[in-house]
């Protein structure tokens, strides 16, 4: 499947060519760069500067570009860009930062109220399975509580300066699966309940906070999803329309196959993908 053409009917509905959820043939190139070794990186990032620049390169692309500086400094590739792709992964090293701390103090907020934490997405992915604060850029924190501990969370985060981005966001519980905040300086947590966006049930869910596994953000204590669920959750959230295709899942994915190695419980992924109707995804 393919996102650089559309059919009639796509352009009918008025979709722009951008979207979806697979990679353009430019954004695959991208991808074989940053995540394949030898000859083969070397010759897709060839292509890619012989067809895109830079400049022109699109969001979701763009969010992969410290990873292909990681790369390509890896293979020795010697391109006048690099150093503009260095300063890149600088500026991820230290936006990532100020977030984990951020995220830190959430954390203890959250605690001290005797609420347990799990953190989602770039979150537990930068410190498990990338392990390098300047390789996958992040936009938010996403932490995860209790359903039955959602409303007292919001209370907790209102009294830390964290303002919900929708009125009443304790009526968004019984329809969702999470919801916006955002401090002073304009950084925005989401605050989860349930894990996946579109599967999600709270005898379910059960099963993602007993398989979890410990983790630390900045010496405080939480947890994170193990390798199979993670793997699932980014599938999940990943195979989902979106302008521009948001290809970042592809790297994540990589990326936790990579780390976890045989730890990922292939039986589950497929389990828990039937129970809760992903098998499409």
């Amino acid at each position: 499947m393919s996102t650089t053409s559309r059919t009639p009917a796509d352009a009918s509905l008025g979709l722009p060519p951008s979207g979806g959820c697979w990679p353009t043939v430019h954004q695959r190139l991208l991808l074989q760069a940053a995540l394949l070794d030898g000859d083969t990186a070397r010759g897709a990032w060839s292509e890619w500067r012989r067809t895109a620049d830079l400049a022109s390169a699109d969001p979701a692309s763009r969010r992969i570009f410290p990873l292909l500086y990681h790369n390509l400094h890896r293979l020795g590739v010697d391109d006048p860009v690099v150093p503009d792709l260095k300063e890149n992964f600088a500026r991820t090293y230290f936006r990532n930062r100020l977030l984990f701390a951020r995220s830190a103090a959430v954390l203890r907020a959250l605690h001290a109220a005797d609420i347990p934490t799990m953190v989602l997405k770039g979150s537990a992915l930068v410190p498990l399975h990338y392990r390098d604060l300047g390789l996958r850029p992040m936009d938010d924190v996403d932490v995860l509580v209790p359903v039955e501990r959602a409303r007292e969370a919001m209370v907790v985060l209102t009294r830390a300066e964290w303002k919900p981005v929708y009125a009443e966001p304790h009526r968004r519980i019984a329809i969702t699966h999470s919801t916006s905040f955002a401090d002073s300086l304009h950084r925005q947590l989401d605050l989860h309940w349930h894990v996946v966006a579109d599967a999600w049930h709270v005898a379910l869910d059960e099963r993602f906070w007993r398989a979890s596994v410990p983790l630390e953000i900045e010496g405080v204590a939480t947890r994170a999803l193990d390798p199979a669920h993670q793997l699932l959750h980014l599938c999940a959230h990943g195979v989902r329309w979106d302008d521009p295709s948001p290809i970042r899942w592809i790297a994540d994915a990589m990326m936790v196959i990579r780390s976890a190695g045989n730890a990922i419980d292939w039986d589950a992924i497929v389990s828990e993908s039937v129970d809760r109707h992903l098998t499409l995804p």
